[in-house]
């Protein structure tokens, strides 16, 4: 997820060794500057419509158990999970489901990050893994007679891994660290090429990456910054090229022309908007919302973080 044009802000943080964000009155960087012990914490709020409709809010716990010059271990947890809206109307069935979609009560995730906020593996997988396996346990002891747990078993285990779970937590702090490693002057628009997930599955898309600083506050040492991802219909082009050689063979004339017309037609974005305590760094608050759309199909997912 981290954009191309933290790259270019490493070289200049190295070369001008600056110790602090807030540069003149029109100009500010997002670098982390933490010490071990730091910590904080923030609801997130989950929201998704279209195709599903579902809520929910849950509190991160951040602690920097580890720091350098140039990098940080973090460790998050997931407190007070609460499911909103989107459970099955039948008793049993969003019994399952609720144990399921509050897996991450409770998990802590440690990943390690640079100062720029570009996260690295998640370290603890194997403890995860325990993690997914006493909830899957607990869906499974739902069941009534044998067989359903095995049906229970092999539905919920696919949703209940390690992977996926880490995974997530991986896609929660890298929205909260976007804004991380760019220099960025007021109200001018940077721009770069970045990538974004295809919801069809495989390569993912190319993408143009828009950021701007709107608001700086010197004083309060108080940014606000906003951030606009797209398809890049050039490198669209090349990628439904691509997919048309590979997957186009098996089909007939007609199912071609309507794969390659998804294809053009498909729509991903991102709207983010943070607003980011320069002193640290830390957000204060982040509104990141991805809206999706392939044929007519729409899907929107929004992350609402909110400093405690």
């Amino acid at each position: 997820m981290k954009h191309l044009l933290a790259a270019l802000f490493v070289v200049v943080c190295f070369v001008t060794g600056r110790a602090q964000n807030v540069i003149d009155p029109a100009t500010a960087a997002v670098v982390a500057y933490w010490k071990a012990g730091d910590a904080q914490s923030y609801t997130l709020r989950r929201t998704k419509t279209g195709s599903r409709n579902a809520s929910s809010v849950v509190r991160l716990d951040l602690k920097v158990t580890a720091a350098t010059e140039t990098s940080y271990t973090l460790e998050c947890t997931y407190r007070d999970m609460k499911i909103l809206s989107g459970m099955p109307e039948d008793p049993r069935a969003a019994r399952a489901t609720e144990k399921v979609l509050k897996a991450v009560e409770g998990m802590r995730v440690v990943v390690s990050t640079s100062e720029t906020g570009i996260l690295g593996e998640v370290q603890n997988v194997a403890e995860i893994q325990r993690h997914c396996d006493r909830i899957l346990k607990s869906v499974a002891d739902l069941a009534t007679n044998g067989k359903e747990r095995e049906e229970m078993m092999a539905a919920f285990g696919k949703l209940l891994t390690a992977d996926l779970l880490a995974a997530s937590a991986s896609e929660d702090l890298g929205y909260l660290l976007f804004p991380f490693g760019v220099e960025y002057k007021l109200d001018k628009l940077e721009s770069g090429a970045t990538e974004l997930p295809n919801p069809l599955g495989g390569d993912p898309i190319p993408a143009i990456i828009d950021m701007k600083m709107t608001a700086l506050d010197m004083a309060a040492e108080r940014a606000t910054i906003e951030v606009d991802q797209r398809i890049d219909p050039a490198g669209l082009t090349g990628l439904i090229e691509s997919l048309m050689q590979r997957m186009g063979k098996s089909m007939n004339a007609d199912e071609r022309a309507e794969f390659e017309s998804v294809l053009k037609d498909m729509k991903v974005t991102d709207e983010i908007e943070f607003e980011i305590d320069l002193k640290g760094a830390w957000p204060v608050r982040a509104k990141c919302k991805r809206m999706v759309l392939v044929k007519d199909r729409s899907q929107m997912d929004e992350r609402v973080y909110e400093r405690l």
